[in-house]
């Protein structure tokens, strides 16, 4: 069984074994609910390293800079089995798989989950993954030749992360984020995008760290605690046409982080809150309902809450809780 799960810097979706009648909101078997990188963006202090791959030296900050991976998997059915894993490197965003030539392999491995380390989580640098077809041979240097708005509005290095359990198997890609400050040494001078940290949950109304006991068939209101503050303005280049002249002015926008959760019983409703109507301008609120299954029996219960910023940046937070019928 495949599944496939693309993971983007400005949004994620999923496709695989989800039935007509299931959500994707409710984990029930192998799943990669997240994946972050650590820092979500490098930015270059130079746009030139960007805009012309052949200015080697500029490019050195970008090439040398450790990144970290990390990994949220799930796995409800077979709880502490081992999982194998591969990680590679793709020189074009349109390679889902990396399968259209033979990709650079960053790291492979297996990973057995445990309760006090639930997460895959290894340092990578993903600039210098090989690639024969490059001069210098590094992949970094293909990735940036492909780019067809030469380094403007970011440039993005699709890296694709292979799971397998068993029969089971999923890819899933997400896109290491280069930039370069395009406003360097002025009031709008950009700053490199931060982790979206979720501060913690509350479950109806009560701060909620430690497992905590459901009982009885009802429904159980979820939030996040405010994280508002830590919502970031950031700067991006626009681009207009005045006469014969290209100009960037910059453009300031704000965060409008979206999370998702999901759970492995019962059923949330909304399984996605926030982000930004396109319509309205208004950021949604994060509040949800969990309900047990009507007739369940006693059980552990796990959610997971994952916040994307829209920009890569990507995080979660994991609660744990008992229920019981009555």
């Amino acid at each position: 069984m495949k599944k496939l799960l693309l993971a983007l810097p400005l949004l994620i979706g999923a496709s695989g074994c989800i039935g007509a009648l299931d959500s994707a909101a409710l984990v029930k078997d192998l799943r990669i609910l997240g994946i972050q990188l650590d820092p979500p963006e490098i930015l270059a202090p130079d746009c030139s390293a960007l805009s012309d791959p052949r200015q080697f030296s500029s490019l050195t900050p970008l090439i040398e800079q450790p990144v970290v991976f990390k990994a949220l998997i799930a796995d409800p059915k077979n709880p502490g089995r081992v999982l194998t894993y591969g990680l590679s490197a793709c020189a074009t965003t349109s390679d889902n798989l990396c399968s259209s030539t033979p990709a650079p392999l960053v790291i492979n491995g297996a990973f057995q989950p445990t309760a006090t380390a639930p997460d895959l989580s290894f340092s990578i640098h993903p600039g210098m993954a090989p690639d024969p077809n490059s001069t210098p041979p590094l992949i970094l240097f293909d990735v940036l030749s492909a780019d067809p708005n030469r380094g403007l509005g970011g440039v993005l290095e699709p890296l694709v992360f292979h799971l397998v359990g068993g029969p089971e198997e999923i890819y899933a890609q997400k896109r290491m984020v280069y930039d370069c400050d395009h406003f360097a040494g002025t009031a709008d001078s950009m700053k490199p995008n931060q982790l979206p940290v979720l501060e913690g949950l509350t479950l109806n109304g009560n701060p909620w760290s430690d497992v905590v006991l459901l009982t009885g068939f009802q429904s159980y209101t979820l939030e996040p605690v405010d994280f508002s503050s830590r919502q970031e303005d950031y700067v991006v280049p626009g681009f207009q046409v005045q006469g014969s002249r290209v100009i960037l002015p910059a453009v300031h926008l704000k965060e409008s982080w979206l999370l998702s959760w999901q759970s492995d019983s019962g059923s949330i409703s909304p399984g996605t809150t926030g982000g930004t109507s396109a319509f309205s301008g208004v950021s949604g609120r994060h509040q949800v309902k969990w309900t047990p299954d009507s007739g369940a029996p006693e059980q552990d219960v796990t959610f997971w809450v994952v916040a994307r910023d829209g920009r890569g940046g990507e995080s979660w937070i994991t609660r744990k809780a008992h229920y019981k019928p009555q």
